[in-house]
C-alpha cells in the first residue's frame, strides 16, 4: 500500500459507510416532490400579500 493510499483509506471507508447506511436505512422512504407553476406562485405571492397586509392592518388598531 502506498503512503497517499494508507492517508486516504479512513475517509474513503467512512464514505462507503456513510452511504451504506443511507441506502439501507433511509432507502425506503417515500420521495416528495413539489411542482411550481405559475398558478401556485400566483397563489402564495397573493396569501403572501394578504397576510401581509393583515398584519399592517392589525398593527394599525393597536393589535
Amino acid at each position: 500500500m502506498t503512503l497517499k493510499f494508507k492517508r486516504n483509506l479512513p475517509l474513503a471507508l467512512l464514505l462507503i459507510g456513510i452511504l451504506l447506511f443511507m441506502s439501507l436505512a433511509m432507502g425506503s422512504q417515500h420521495i416528495t416532490s413539489y411542482n411550481l407553476t405559475a398558478a401556485s406562485i400566483q397563489a402564495w405571492a397573493m396569501n403572501l400579500t394578504q397576510s401581509d397586509l393583515a398584519s399592517a392592518a392589525a398593527g394599525f388598531m393597536g393589535q
